[in-house]
């Protein structure tokens, strides 16, 4: 459906490969600009901006839980710093409301990922991948770019990367204990 969608989004962006919709839209919005040159309706378009809205902040709930809970299992193991301070949840909720706050690029470094015949495929396309969507992380959201409008995502990624291998390096991988794991056949 994704590819479907890119079609028809690719198709409406016109002979100037999508320039003026960012002029057409009134928030500066590429995308909210090719649902009113399609839809020809203001309501419209904002609905359908809405839905991808949803759909990210559904998505966007899950991964943050989930990695939430990789970061929880790896103070368990005494992989991050205050593991202590790390490893409680919350008896209310059932959350690691503690790890919630830790969600950086440290999840990518929870430990193997070793499923038969597959993990060395299988990590290198995960970093291939992270690489992909990472190099445009930097890219500025509007020109000129200016002090007040920079996209500082890019830089404050690259500080968390050079902070978690300065942790590995000086103290991490001297407490970090693998769990014992056993996969069944």
């Amino acid at each position: 459906m994704a590819f479907v969608w890119l079609v028809v989004v690719a198709y409406y962006l016109g002979d100037d490969g999508g320039a003026s919709l960012l002029t057409e839209s009134p928030m500066g919005l590429a995308i909210m600009g090719v649902y009113l040159r399609v839809t020809g309706s203001r309501a419209a378009a904002t609905v359908l901006v809405l839905f991808h809205e949803v759909t990210m902040y559904i998505s966007l709930y899950n991964c943050y839980v989930s990695v939430a809970w990789l970061a929880w299992t790896f103070s368990q193991n005494k992989g991050l710093p205050f593991s202590g301070f790390f490893v409680k949840v919350s008896s209310h909720f059932n959350q690691p409301f503690r790890t919630l706050g830790l969600l950086t690029v440290v999840d990518v470094a929870l430990g193997p990922f070793r499923p038969r015949g597959v993990a060395i495929v299988t990590n290198i396309l995960a970093v291939v991948y992270i690489l992909y969507v990472l190099s445009f992380a930097g890219l500025p959201t509007v020109m000129p770019v200016t002090k007040d409008n920079m996209n500082y995502a890019g830089p404050m990624m690259l500080g968390l990367i050079v902070l978690a291998l300065a942790g590995w390096c000086i103290s991490d991988r001297k407490r970090f204990q693998l769990p014992d794991v056993h996969f069944d056949s």
